[in-house]
C-alpha cells in the first residue's frame, strides 16, 4: 500500500534506521568508500566529514561541513554507469532491476539537491582509483 510504503520511508525512520546502522556497525561499505573517506580526512579533517548522512530520506556518503558539500562515491557497476540504461531497464536480471532502481534513485538525488540549491558531488569508484586528487579537486571547486 502506498500509505504504508510512505511511513516506512519516511525521512525521520530513515535517519533512525541510518542511526541504528552507524551504532551497529551494519552500514554496507565498500573498500574505495574506506579509501576515499581517508583522502576526505586528510583533506579536511575528521571532524569535518561526515559518513552516512541522511538527507531527505537518503544516506548520502559523505558530508563535508566546511564547504556545505555532499559527496556520494557511486560503484560504476552498481549506479549503471556501464552500459546503456536502456539494456538496464529491460530488466532481464534481478541484479538488473535493483541497478535501474538505483539509477533512478540517484537522478532523484540530483534534481532534489539542486532543487534546493545544495551541492551534491558524485565520484565514480573508477575516477577515484584513477585520481585520487583529481577527485578532492572536483569536491572543492565550486
Amino acid at each position: 500500500l502506498p500509505e504504508v510504503h510512505a511511513l516506512c520511508h519516511s525521512p525521520e525512520l530513515e535517519l533512525r534506521r541510518s542511526e541504528t546502522m552507524k551504532r551497529n556497525g551494519t552500514y554496507a561499505r565498500s573498500r574505495p568508500e574506506d579509501d576515499f573517506y581517508l583522502t576526505l580526512v586528510q583533506q579536511f579533517g575528521v571532524d569535518d566529514v561526515m559518513r552516512q548522512y541522511v538527507v531527505h530520506r537518503w544516506p548520502i556518503d559523505f558530508y563535508i561541513k566546511s564547504i556545505d558539500t555532499y559527496v556520494q562515491l557511486d560503484g560504476v557497476y552498481w549506479h549503471g554507469l556501464d552500459r546503456p540504461i536502456e539494456a538496464i531497464a529491460e530488466h532481464r536480471t534481478k541484479r538488473d532491476v535493483q541497478i535501474h532502481k538505483k539509477w533512478l534513485i540517484d537522478r532523484q538525488q540530483v534534481e532534489w539537491f539542486a532543487s534546493r540549491g545544495l551541492r551534491l558531488v558524485r565520484i565514480t569508484d573508477q575516477e577515484f582509483k584513477a585520481d585520487p586528487g583529481a577527485c578532492l579537486l572536483k569536491v572543492e571547486v565550486r
